[in-house]
């Protein structure tokens, strides 16, 4: 959180000084309407030097009267459009920072208060049932908002990018079209790292819209995501995308024996010490008693590269052929 505060904080005060001197826009100049009254002045004097110069003929009987002219008002003022969206765009953009940047404040107090409240008990059963009590009602809603601070981050710099190009094509429409391109840009980009986490859960890209899509996909049953439990049962996946990635990858399933392999090969290939080997295949739960470790470590067996002099490649081989048979009846 002190991340997005600090941005959050920057951005804001950046964003203002463009505010400051955009929103004259919205109203009146005063420098240009003293311009045009001083115009309006310059015509009345020369209307008075007409009449002036007619006196001398006004004992003719066919003398000309000169109507006098009243100054005329300023015209009213309207702002265009591309000023108001812009103005629109940038204070939307500020309120979204600060709005960010106050949440940030108040997800750090919370965190304070949460952890002041465990150091007021000195009885550890007590601590206990607190944290649990606190925790289940931290769970639903603490989360999600500390969630959604990022969120009103980006959601503020992209409506600052709407504006700014909004503003440079009125301005200037070669440098609006350069710069609408990079936001599109980025805009695509930005929607990549939504929606990538959502298609492939494998993948590392995402951002705090991807959970918020990922949770209505589940919850409304679109095309939910669903796997296969212990039991061999078809549950749908979690709502809550870091509980549902832990469940697509805790699914039995040929794809997850496959990383389980390529996970061992990656440990032997990096162990420093010979004897390491031992401790370790021995200290994976059901190495060689289930039938999930004797398929694994057959796999590790077949592999042609674990047949060279190298002596952890040989001593895991020698592992994987002594134990990995299958668990009797």
């Amino acid at each position: 959180m002190d991340g997005v505060l600090i941005f959050a904080g920057l951005f804001s005060s950046a964003l203002v000084s463009f505010i400051t001197d955009k929103v004259h826009d919205l109203q009146v100049d005063p420098a240009q309407q003293m311009v045009y009254y001083q115009q309006q002045n310059v015509a009345q004097l020369a209307q008075i030097s007409n009449q002036i110069s007619s006196i001398a003929l006004a004992i003719a009987p066919q003398a000309p009267v000169i109507p006098s002219i009243p100054t005329p008002s300023y015209p009213p003022f309207i702002p265009t459009s591309s000023d108001v969206r812009v103005n629109t765009f940038w204070f939307m953009s500020l309120v979204f920072s600060l709005s960010a940047a106050l949440l940030a404040t108040l997800v750090q107090q919370w965190i304070r208060d949460y952890m002041k409240v465990f150091q007021r008990y000195s009885n550890p059963l007590k601590s206990a049932r607190l944290r649990q009590y606190l925790y289940e009602g931290a769970e639903g809603w603490y989360i999600k908002v500390a969630e959604s601070v990022p969120g009103l981050v980006h959601v503020s710099l992209f409506l600052f990018f709407l504006g700014l190009g909004d503003w440079l094509f009125a301005l200037k429409r070669t440098i609006g079209i350069t710069i609408i391109v990079l936001i599109t840009i980025c805009g695509f980009l930005y929607a990549f790292s939504t929606f990538t986490a959502i298609l492939k859960p494998q993948s590392p890209f995402q951002n705090p819209f991807s959970r918020m899509i990922w949770y209505l996909r589940q919850k409304m049953k679109i095309r939910p995501r669903r796997f296969f439990d212990r039991d061999g049962a078809l549950k749908i996946v979690s709502m809550n995308m870091s509980e549902g990635r832990a469940q697509l990858a805790m699914e039995e399933n040929e794809q997850r024996q496959g990383r389980d392999v390529q996970a061992i090969r990656w440990l032997i290939d990096n162990s420093t010490e010979d004897d390491e080997m031992e401790s370790f295949v021995m200290a994976i739960p059901g190495t060689f008693t289930s039938k999930w470790g004797v398929e694994v470590w057959s796999d590790i067996s077949k592999e042609k590269r674990y047949e060279d002099t190298n002596p952890r490649e040989r001593t895991a081989s020698q592992f994987s052929s002594t134990f990995a048979k299958p668990p009797s009846s």
